[in-house]
């Protein structure tokens, strides 16, 4: 019976060392995937951040050099995407853009949007600015008075917070701009 088990440990100490760097490395890639964030939910229709402005709300944005930049508009549970319904004077393209920062940068109190950010937010989690492209307009509108469009862009990581822009040369020709802040289906 000793000899039994004399055996079978010796057995064990000599499969050991092949399988060693076989359980080192599952070891660490266990580690590794616990660690990996769990996939973005997209946002629930309930709570979408969104924000709808005319053009005298927009001529009370910030001045940024050539554009009007909007406050920023939270996303508590995280955005990768914007997108906006525009609804403009007829024949008008206008430009947008949009900037995010990214997830867990700490919160501050807004100190002016030169640089498009918050006090206490590192410019190195700041995304750069990226236009909003146009999936869809409404060329044949029976109501001549007022085109309507639709534009999205992809942030590049996920935002706690989100602005919009416009050039100021576009503002005149905006009646409306709704737009918000989603993670997508």
């Amino acid at each position: 019976m000793r000899s039994q088990a004399l055996s079978t440990t010796l057995t064990t100490l000599t499969i050991l060392p092949t399988f060693g760097p076989t359980l080192g490395i599952l070891s660490v890639l266990a580690v590794g995937l616990a660690c990996t964030p769990p996939p973005l939910t997209p946002t629930d229709g309930d709570i979408v951040p969104s924000s709808t402005v005319d053009v005298s709300v927009i001529k009370g944005w910030d001045r940024d050099g050539d554009f009007y930049v909007s406050e920023a508009l939270e996303t508590p549970t995280g955005a990768t995407r914007v997108a906006a319904i525009l609804r403009t004077i007829p024949g008008a393209d206008i430009a947008l853009e949009t900037r995010g920062v990214r997830s867990g940068v700490r919160s501050g109190v807004r100190s002016g949007v030169q640089s498009g950010t918050e006090e206490g937010d590192d410019d190195t989690d700041l995304a750069h600015w990226v236009p909003l492209t146009t999936t869809w307009r409404d060329v044949d509108a029976a109501d001549a008075a007022d085109d309507h469009a639709v534009a999205r862009a992809d942030l590049g990581l996920v935002a706690r917070r989100v602005w919009l822009r416009v050039a100021a040369d576009d503002v005149e020709k905006i009646r409306s701009i709704t737009w918000e802040a989603v993670v997508p289906f």
